[in-house]
């Protein structure tokens, strides 16, 4: 039994199949470099391309808001006019507060000169 213990076990066999060595290419840090690169870019153009979308959407909205705010504006402008028509203006002065056109010797009108600023005209 002592001989059979000194018999030395066989040695473990290199694998047989391609080393990882030899199933790498040669430059496989460049391929993977220049891979994460692209990838890097493709990343990026898709976002940037949802940023322009996004935009889009904004622009639309803005110019939607912008034509609303120029209907109310026109909106606004006539009614501006309409309260400020000589027309409605009189009405209101005569039936709301009693006021009268004045008869032309109530009239003052300033001279064209300093002197005598402000006097009747007859």
């Amino acid at each position: 039994m002592v001989a059979e213990r000194k018999k030395k076990k066989p040695a473990a066999k290199a694998p047989s199949g391609p080393s990882v060595r030899a199933v790498l290419p040669r430059n496989w840090w460049a391929w993977s470099l220049v891979l994460v690169i692209l990838v890097t870019g493709a990343i990026l153009h898709v976002h940037a391309r949802l940023q322009e979308v996004h935009l889009g959407y904004d622009l639309s909205e803005a110019a939607r808001e912008n034509r609303k705010l120029l209907t109310e504006r026109r909106k606004l402008q006539v009614e501006v006019a309409t309260l400020r028509s000589p027309r409605r203006l009189r009405k209101l002065a005569s039936e709301k507060l009693g006021l009268i056109e004045p008869k032309p010797e109530q009239i003052i009108r300033p001279r064209s000169s300093s002197d005598g600023v402000g006097e009747k005209r007859h």
